[in-house]
């Protein structure tokens, strides 16, 4: 199975090291993007990347709607997001 959807999460910024995770979060959505991936941003991570030609998605419905969830941030962030996506492969 070729993975085609792709979900892109990002910690939210609250300091100034979230700046090089923005900066990340665009440069990974800029790379996957130009490689023909549909790309589904996270509703509060396209909220600080401001990329609008990606479709925005509530992190609810990530694990429904997406082959693969990226993260970009800490762990608090990967485990909260995992939390939401236990239930899914």
């Amino acid at each position: 199975m070729r993975l085609q959807k792709i979900a892109i999460i990002g910690k939210y910024p609250s300091s100034i090291e979230s700046k090089d995770i923005y900066t990340q979060l665009i440069e990974l959505i800029t790379h996957l993007g130009n490689r023909g991936f549909e790309l589904f941003i996270e509703k509060k991570t396209q909220q600080q990347v401001k990329l609008d030609r990606y479709t925005a998605i509530d992190l609810k419905d990530v694990g429904s709607k997406v082959d693969v969830a990226i993260i970009v941030g800490g762990d608090g962030t990967m485990l909260g997001v995992a939390r939401s996506l236990v239930d899914y492969n």
